[in-house]
């Protein structure tokens, strides 16, 4: 078992407000490119590709998961989401746009006060939820919703400092409903004052729940139930599995998980697939039934970060074992693990880049 490496965060302060963007530059047009037009039905993958000029993303189609196919490319694009099975809510510089994979057309639709470094939309794509700066020169989160631009909470840079090798460290997350937001910035930093790092906000900006002891969210398929671990301690990767939902209390839904990182919900809402590490320090895919709080390891594979590309498929970041300093056992070999939960199999996918890490979201048709 590891635990996670502990940041000293040296001031917090929490406020709030609006403002308006002003007019600033013309933005760069973002062009669509598609080879193809993919049923409605079909399960398709956003990839952002970041570059030293300017990032693209790319949209996969994955009917066949071990040979995807890319139907569309979009430049520049620093991040988005599917909000229906042919447009994508995307960002890019200080611009909020939409592109239709129908029409070929990309649309302008909001100006941002300030270039996020990371951003994430509501499943409409109606709500902007987005960082600026790091952890390590501070940073601010901030909520933008028709028009308006509300500072959630602005952090303190912690200077340098180590990373961890687990995650999702950093999170922003919309609930299924589009009607509460995760924020973590930088999960095991501990702060002097002000809230706690795991925050959930409500769409006015005010937080809803908290906890110094919470890591790892997922939210359920539908509504706004959240998953999360429940550490044993402060820095800790093993626990309890709870839930929260708005107006209801934390409901604990499994026990006494030995290790539990890069979480992910099944299609059905059924099941999470997490990490745990072996006796070897290596990471191995695992389920959690979460109507009966069982566990068990799904493939005999190495590999970190899985996520579901269809509703029996799941890619992770294939590794291999090594003596990588720090306690680290294994590192990412550059291929992508598929593993079918119908079958049981694993194959090994070649994919350039570290896939995982592009992913930005998932369209299950």
């Amino acid at each position: 078992m590891r635990s996670a490496i502990l940041a000293l965060v040296l001031i917090l302060t929490a406020c709030g407000g609006h403002s308006t963007p002003s007019a600033l530059s013309t933005p760069v047009e973002t062009k669509l490119t598609c080879s193809s037009r993919p049923a409605p039905t079909d399960p398709l993958v956003l990839m952002i590709k970041p570059s030293t000029t300017e990032s693209e993303a790319e949209v996969l189609n994955v009917v066949n998961p071990i040979r995807p196919v890319e139907v569309c490319n979009l430049g520049p694009a620093s991040g988005g989401r599917f909000i229906s099975a042919t447009r994508i809510a995307l960002w890019t510089g200080d611009t909020l746009r939409v592109a239709d994979m129908a029409s070929g057309s990309v649309a302008v639709t909001a100006r941002l006060p300030a270039v996020p470094t990371d951003g994430k939309f509501s499943p409409d794509g109606s709500l902007f939820a987005y960082r600026v700066g790091g952890d390590t020169d501070g940073l601010s989160t901030h909520l933008f919703v028709a028009g308006h631009d509300r500072t959630l909470v602005v952090r303190a840079g912690i200077g340098g400092h180590g990373g961890s090798t687990i995650g999702p460290t950093a999170q922003l997350k919309f609930s299924a409903d589009g009607q509460h937001l995760l924020s973590v910035d930088s999960l095991f930093a501990r702060f002097d004052s002000g809230p706690p790092n795991f925050l959930v906000y409500n769409t006015k900006g005010s937080i809803e729940f908290q906890s110094a002891t919470a890591g790892f969210g997922v939210w359920a398929t539908q509504g706004a139930k959240l998953f999360f671990l429940a550490m044993a301690q402060q820095g800790d990767i093993g626990g309890d599995i709870h839930s929260w939902e708005p107006h209801s209390n934390e409901v604990q839904v499994a026990q006494g998980l030995k290790t539990y990182f890069w979480p992910a919900l099944g299609p059905d809402g059924r099941r999470l697939v997490f990490n745990s590490y072996d006796s070897k320090g290596l990471p191995r895919l695992w389920s959690l039934d979460l109507s009966t709080g069982l566990s068990s390891q799904l493939s005999k594979g190495i590999s970190t970060d899985p996520q579901f590309v269809g509703h029996h498929v799941i890619w992770s970041n294939e590794e291999k074992p090594c003596d990588c300093g720090l306690g680290i056992m294994s590192e990412p070999d550059g291929k992508v693990l598929v593993h079918d939960l119908q079958t049981g199999h694993d194959a090994a996918m070649a994919l350039p880049g570290s896939p995982m890490s592009f992913i930005t979201d998932t369209w299950l048709g």
